[in-house]
């Protein structure tokens, strides 16, 4: 696996399963990761309401969607783990034995509330302030580059919306350094920077010498 090809998946796996947080709140020590935060701009902005107007409990498809890989992963080694314990408690019920463990598989339309995610939101506020641009630039640069991550599991590379993506997290995180209740910018803004570039770079030299090689084929 040459250098493209691994940087795309190392990319890829940090935004959209592992959710590598890339800045903090000094104060409050809360942090935040891209894929977190497009799943809070998505609920706060695009939720469904009720017939009364209000928002619905349950969030948007998509902010679930994006959140559920990373679920996924956590609630399976949990359960795996769980099961392959020697003496682990069982409770009868009925005749049947009810082993005490999470299903390998989270509930899609349960496994996240709309108020979890809008924790997030609520967090992005208190730090950036209501009225602050640069929560925008936050949410924005989370959208691309959480989009980017989609973009190279299905291409290879991540392209120049990656690139973007980090400039503008780069750009909102690093100006309001210090600022307010005091912004740092955590080593995964740079692990994911350095991985955005790298598959940019190489991703798109082995596209082109794919496309060649077809070429010659032909």
């Amino acid at each position: 696996m040459n250098r493209g090809k691994l940087a795309t998946w190392l990319f890829t796996l940090f935004v959209l399963v592992f959710r590598v947080p890339v800045f903090l709140n000094s104060k409050t020590k809360s942090t935040f990761a891209p894929i977190d935060n497009f799943a809070a701009f998505v609920t706060k902005y695009f939720s469904g309401t009720d017939d009364d107007g209000a928002p619905l409990p349950q969030p948007p498809v998509i902010a679930r969607a994006l959140l559920y890989p990373s679920q996924l992963t956590t609630q399976l080694s949990q359960s795996l783990k769980c099961n392959a314990k020697e003496n682990m408690k069982v409770t009868k019920i009925e005749g049947k034995e009810d082993y005490n463990c999470p299903p390998y598989f989270p509930e899609f339309e349960s496994f996240v509330t709309r108020k979890e995610i809008m924790r997030t939101h609520k967090r992005l506020v208190k730090t950036f302030g209501e009225d602050s641009r640069t929560i925008y630039v936050v949410y924005i640069g989370s959208v691309l580059l959480t989009y980017s991550a989609a973009f190279a599991f299905f291409s290879g590379t991540c392209g120049r919306v990656g690139v973007y993506a980090i400039a503008m997290l780069a750009l909102g995180t690093l100006t309001n350094s210090g600022k307010r209740d005091g912004v740092v910018p955590l080593p995964g803004l740079f692990i994911i920077s350095a991985l955005t570039f790298t598959s940019m770079i190489f991703g798109r030299k082995t596209r082109r010498r794919t496309k060649n090689k077809k070429q010659k084929t032909r």
